[in-house]
């Protein structure tokens, strides 16, 4: 469980491909229905501190963050550090269609890099399962 928590929450270390899709596609499909749901929910015209909106705010925090925690970590598999994920995120379409490429398909860097070491363990089996 606290591995769990460190790969969804925490802001350290690498994150593999796999774990990326894992965790990463549930949380974003559940931001998705967040949103839909709450904004099924909200009346025509709903204020921005109503109740829809805090609740909306309420449950998409944690996945957003979440989100940003897997995405840095991947990044940081990949080699490359916050500035990167930032691109990602602020570039419409462009961005977030590499992001998928980078952290979803792109292997991460074999062994330790400044970020910690291999999140595959074994460094003699990176290329098994790379």
């Amino acid at each position: 469980m606290k591995l769990l928590a460190w790969k969804l929450f925490g802001f350290g270390g690498r994150l593999a491909r796999g774990d990326w899709w894992r965790l990463g596609l549930p949380a974003f499909i559940g931001l998705i229905a967040v949103n839909l749901l709450v904004t099924v929910g909200a009346g025509p015209g709903e204020a921005a501190y109503s109740g829809p909106a805090f609740l909306r705010l309420a449950l998409s925090a944690p996945l957003i963050w979440a989100l940003y925690a897997i995405g840095l970590k991947r990044c940081h598999d990949r080699g490359k550090g916050r500035f990167w994920l930032l691109m990602f995120v602020l570039v419409p379409v462009l961005g977030w269609g590499w992001s998928v490429i980078e952290l979803g398909f792109l292997r991460g860097q074999a062994g330790a890099n400044r970020f910690g070491p291999s999140p595959l363990g074994d460094e003699s089996l990176d290329d098994v399962f790379a």
